[in-house]
């Protein structure tokens, strides 16, 4: 689940979503991926999703679309980072 915050007027929510990552097409295949839902709006911790007006969740929809590639890299290069400290870890406990 991905998450980032945004303004609709003076309130900032957050938008909790999920994304497929975009493949370009090829030669042989089609474009797939790229689908962004939102899941849930918060607002002050406190789930909003059901109260809200339709403008503030296309505005949601759009915040997660215009994020969703860059929060997945940092999410990929954080759990890469995670097992390579991990991998370390198990050797250094090998040696001892």
């Amino acid at each position: 689940m991905l998450r980032k915050s945004f303004s609709a007027g003076d309130i900032v929510l957050d938008v909790e979503f999920t994304a497929t990552p975009y493949i370009p097409a090829t030669w042989d295949d089609p474009a797939e991926g790229g689908e962004i839902e939102v899941q849930d709006i918060y607002l002050e911790g406190l789930c909003v999703t059901q109260i809200l007006a339709q403008w503030v969740l296309d505005k949601a929809e759009e915040v997660a679309g215009d994020s969703a590639a860059e929060l997945m890299s940092d999410q990929h290069d954080s759990d890469m980072a995670d097992a390579a400290e991990a991998q370390h870890n198990a050797r250094e406990e090998e040696w001892h």
